[in-house]
């Protein structure tokens, strides 16, 4: 179990320092790796508002909404979660 919670940390210290330093696709690829490898990564809804927080500008197409970025997180963990548990033996 303690390995698990040191690459949990792990992870999240690459997605932060992803979200600061790399381009946007990188940050959304680890976060999506974080959301299918480990169980409750609940992280992510974190890392959304950090990353929409620190880049996103409303858009006229979503109605001014800013955080697009946690919106498709939140859209894309339930069909990750249930494909994680269909593909696991």
């Amino acid at each position: 179990m303690g390995t698990n919670i040191k690459n949990r940390i792990i992870l999240d210290i690459f997605i932060i320092f992803s979200i600061i330093t790399l381009p946007w696709w990188f940050s959304a690829i680890l976060i999506l790796f974080g959301i299918f490898v480990f169980k409750f990564f609940y992280e992510f809804i974190l890392f959304g508002l950090l990353a929409d927080s620190l880049y996103s500008v409303p858009r006229e197409f979503f109605t001014s909404f800013q955080f697009i970025s946690l919106l498709l997180f939140l859209f894309l963990f339930v069909p990750l979660d249930w494909l994680k548990e269909r593909l696991r033996i």
